[in-house]
């Protein structure tokens, strides 16, 4: 699908630079970390113990340990909520990718079980769109293993909106996973929010529309999940299907795509989505 041929051949000739464990790197971190990070959340109204689990990467049964909750239906709004995130201590192992034609962010990202925000962000990439061939890039396994659980999490809930929806098969999941990487607790630097990183101007259109009852969209993976698809569900039905069409409104907004057509670097942003749909079909 990638032109796999291609890239073995390529990683054949790099096998030096494409498995770098430690290593190079090994100065950037010590030889194990633990990571405790403690944390607060403000319960807010129409929020749920489960949604805020979602947020967090925690299970239900954690939150309600670390606060001495007795009855997960039970919690009230303005109370402060420890939502300490652990992770075991682990060998930071850091990896290398070389990029060969045909690679786009979320290709690479999918291959290695990262998101393509962390892949962004551990190499300083300006232009998500564009890698050039050769460059070689870290992929953050550590920051893998910390959001493993959330990503589960966010997996189930967006391929069960996919099917409540009606979407093409592996679209929702491969729009999320470019977005967000399945991560609940992502935010972008515009303010879209969520695994479907949904901007809150649209959230509030779609929840007068389109999915009313998905009110806790900001917190809860399943109900962000939900107001996503609804979303999508919307641009094919205008569109007569398009999907590419569909998926460019979803980047760029349906207004602009109506008084300024689709953007340069909108073009990449659907093949992306469209090559990582055969991955989830």
């Amino acid at each position: 699908m990638y032109g796999m041929s291609l890239r073995w051949c390529a990683r054949s000739r790099h096998t030096q630079k494409l498995l770098l464990v430690l290593g190079a790197f090994a100065a950037l971190a010590p030889l194990t970390l633990a990571f405790a990070a403690g944390q607060s959340h403000v319960i807010q109204p129409g929020e749920t113990l489960s949604g805020i689990a979602d947020r967090y990467g925690l299970s239900i049964a954690e939150i309600m340990s670390l606060n001495g909750i007795g009855d997960a239906d039970l919690i009230y709004a303005g109370e402060s909520l420890s939502v300490e995130a652990r992770m075991a201590a682990v060998a930071p192992v850091l990896m290398t990718h070389l990029a060969v034609p045909g690679d786009t962010l979320g290709s690479i990202a999918l291959e290695y079980g990262v998101s393509v925000e962390a892949l962004v962000s551990a190499n300083n990439i300006e232009d998500r769109n564009y890698i050039a061939i050769d460059r070689l890039l870290i992929i953050p396994v550590v920051a893998q293993a910390r959001h493993s659980a959330a990503q589960a999490a966010g997996k189930v809930a967006v391929r069960a909106a996919e099917s409540e929806f009606g979407l093409p098969a592996g679209l929702l999941l491969a729009l999320a996973w470019q977005e967000s990487g399945w991560n609940q607790a992502m935010v972008s630097y515009a303010g879209a929010i969520g695994v479907t990183q949904i901007m809150p101007e649209t959230a509030d259109w779609a929840l007068l529309t389109l999915a009313p009852h998905s009110v806790n969209w900001r917190t809860s993976a399943t109900d962000n999940a939900r107001l996503g698809a609804s979303i999508l569900r919307s641009y094919l039905d205008r569109t007569g299907g398009d999907v590419r069409l569909s998926l460019a409104a979803y980047y760029q907004g349906w207004r602009s795509i109506e008084t300024r057509g689709i953007y340069d670097e909108t073009g990449p942003y659907v093949a992306s989505i469209l090559a990582l749909q055969l991955e989830f079909e």
